[in-house]
């Protein structure tokens, strides 16, 4: 790539990392070095992760790959960490902006990844972005925009675009889309041995953003641990009998 996009490499598990980012968006740069310098998406000090890997190593030895679904991919940083971290999985990134959803096919290029240029939803249809309002990080999508925006329903994603699979890990940040992705048809949550969402409460004080995120995983038996923005749910039904100790 060229132009207006530069390449930043970062060091990561003994060896660089290269993404590329937008030279005029500085929050490229930003989230980048939160996901592999800060390493807002590290799960290993939580007491389940033992488990998880176990319960990955157990699945890998079957013909199903791990899957992990990464919605709100924006340039793809999330999914390259996750790929850097958890060997051989399939990757969907789920990105509503095309200019991102570009930008993270560069990124995720080498690996297996498939970029669904979409909004998630808790049923398939249309939505609207707004990318006129907030900066590329954080475009919102929900029934009114600027842009028209196909929307997919999780169970239409893994029906889809996840043959020989089975469902991993889970990543949602949606900017307060998470409000009407939790409020129906919300069973796939229990496939998933790792749930990792950034709720959106701060951005929208008195909208209730988390509550149907809450009532939907109390419908299930997970673990739920906070670490700085993100929410982090390890499913127990999946876990507890490869736990140690």
């Amino acid at each position: 790539m060229a132009g207006d996009f530069t390449q930043y490499g970062i060091k990561f598990q003994e060896k660089m990392v290269a993404l590329f980012g937008r030279i005029h968006v500085k929050h490229d740069a930003a989230i980048i070095g939160m996901v592999f310098g800060e390493r807002m998406f590290d799960a290993s000090s939580f007491p389940l992760y033992p488990a998880l890997l176990k319960y990955l190593n157990l699945y890998q030895s079957s013909s199903s790959r791990p899957l992990l679904i990464d919605a709100g991919a924006n340039i793809g940083a999330a999914s390259r960490y996750f790929n850097e971290v958890y060997q051989s999985i399939k990757i969907l990134a789920i990105e509503p902006d095309p200019e991102n959803a570009a930008l993270a096919a560069a990124n995720l290029k080498m690996t297996d990844a498939e970029i669904i240029t979409a909004a998630l939803s808790s049923e398939d249809g249309t939505l609207f972005i707004n990318d006129l309002d907030f900066e590329p990080i954080g475009y919102r999508v929900g029934r009114s925009g600027n842009k028209q925006v196909p929307a997919f329903s999780i169970p239409t994603i893994l029906s889809r675009f996840a043959e020989g699979t089975f469902p991993f890990v889970i990543k949602i940040d949606i900017e307060g889309g998470e409000v009407d992705v939790f409020e129906k048809n919300v069973e796939w949550l229990d496939q998933f041995a790792l749930v990792i969402i950034e709720l959106h409460d701060w951005m929208l004080p008195g909208e209730g953003c988390s509550r149907n995120f809450f009532k939907s995983i109390g419908k299930f038996d997970f673990d739920i641990l906070v670490r700085g923005e993100n929410t982090f749910c390890f499913n127990n039904r999946l876990l507890r009998k490869l736990r140690t100790g």
